[in-house]
């Protein structure tokens, strides 16, 4: 009978793995290689396109578009700036808001209820 690989002293498992030549050592990486893909897809890219479309709405926002901001408040586009936008919460009243705190477009200028 052959005795087990855990009863043997760490040099023979030191030997063992470096006789199984240069597979061996890709073999012992390929777990950690396994997590980080299946992390990269599953968190990483995902998260990339949500930023790219957040982006691309950001950018295609209009005078008259109706959006949704961080705080949950529902207005209208006055003002487009560089960083900014005016808000109308309410008949004649404009807010400034940072543009990254636009969270969604309710509705594009223009189109119907």
């Amino acid at each position: 009978m052959t005795p087990s690989l855990a009863a043997e002293p760490p040099m023979v498992l030191m030997q063992l793995a470096q006789d199984a030549g240069p597979l061996g050592a890709l073999s012992q990486f390929m777990p950690i290689l396994l997590v980080v893909g299946i992390f990269y897809f599953m968190v990483i890219r995902p998260q990339n396109q949500a930023k790219e479309e957040h982006q691309k709405m950001l950018s295609s926002l209009k005078k008259g578009d109706e959006v949704v901001t961080d705080g949950g408040l529902i207005a209208a586009v006055v003002e487009v700036g560089d960083g900014f936008v005016r808000l109308e919460i309410a008949p004649s009243v404009v807010a400034k808001v940072a543009l990254d705190a636009v969270r969604a477009r309710r509705k594009a200028a223009g189109e119907a209820a």
